[in-house]
């Protein structure tokens, strides 16, 4: 804003009646003229200034200020068209969302009437007294079972069927040898048996059937075959049994988990 000028006592030094040796002597003019002269000379001139310098600074302020609204302020952001318009298509926008409600939020996954129908079964089994399990037990598993065969301590399955008939070979073979007889060749003389009970030596066991097996360098989803191996959920692709439960939220990062309590769905994060 323009500095207005005070008045100095400079300004009014010579003006007045003070200044004239004999004001009544004058003429009616100039008696007039004394007795105006510091309103003529000081005052007025100073007055206009600071009016005309005022009426500057206010068409200054009028082209870069506003009226001041009461409990209303000025915001650090320009309220822009583009802003103007976003709010304008607010309730558009708002007709597409739901009522936010406490300690709920919304799922990626649509909850469908299949689920709602399931969940229904769920609390009629849960009234009947049954008990839930971590894991889903399915008639795929019930299935799975039925084509299982127990379990016998030091017996596996083999790939091949044992039948009526090869039982009845192995029935035949304490005919064909001798099993108190002793084989008298070495490992350094060279033996191929020549029938199917014929007793074999070592070095040729070693030289056609061990040397031809799976080598020792060979490796099962990183695994040395040097010793017994025990596969991971990792390590063909599966969720582990404390995962099983665990959704993960992309959106930001966090991890859930889904269960059912007192008949109804809930989530938490963990």
């Amino acid at each position: 804003m323009n500095e207005l000028s005070k008045i100095l006592p400079s300004a009014y030094a010579d003006k007045g009646i003070r200044t004239k040796p004999n004001p009544l002597g004058l003429s009616v003019s100039e008696a007039q003229r004394a007795f105006d002269e510091l309103v003529l000379d000081v005052v007025i001139p100073h007055f206009n200034a600071a009016v005309e310098a005022q009426n500057k600074n206010n068409a200054a302020i009028d082209g870069v200020k506003v009226d001041k609204v009461e409990n209303k302020g000025l915001s650090t952001n320009d309220f822009t068209n583009e802003h103007k318009s976003k709010v304008e298509s607010m309730q558009s926008e708002l007709d597409k969302k739901v009522d936010k409600v406490a300690n709920k939020s919304l799922s990626d996954n649509n909850y469908t009437s299949e689920d709602k129908n399931a969940v229904s079964e769920l609390k009629k089994q849960l009234a009947e007294g049954r008990t839930l399990s971590e894991n889903d037990f399915t008639d795929q598993y019930v299935s799975d079972i039925k084509n299982k065969v127990d379990k016998v301590s030091g017996k596996g399955l083999s790939a091949n069927d044992y039948t009526d008939s090869d039982k009845q070979k192995v029935s035949k073979i304490d005919d064909k040898v001798d099993k108190n007889s002793v084989l008298t060749k070495d490992n350094t003389t060279a033996f191929v048996p020549q029938s199917d009970y014929a007793p074999a030596t070592k070095k040729y066991v070693d030289d056609n059937i061990i040397s031809g097996g799976v080598p020792q360098t060979r490796k099962i989803n990183g695994h040395a075959l040097s010793a017994d191996i025990t596969l991971t959920a990792e390590d063909v692709n599966a969720v582990s049994k404390s995962d099983k439960n665990k959704i993960a939220d992309d959106s930001n990062g966090k991890t859930y988990i889904l269960g059912i309590k007192n008949g109804g769905l809930y989530y938490k994060e963990v």
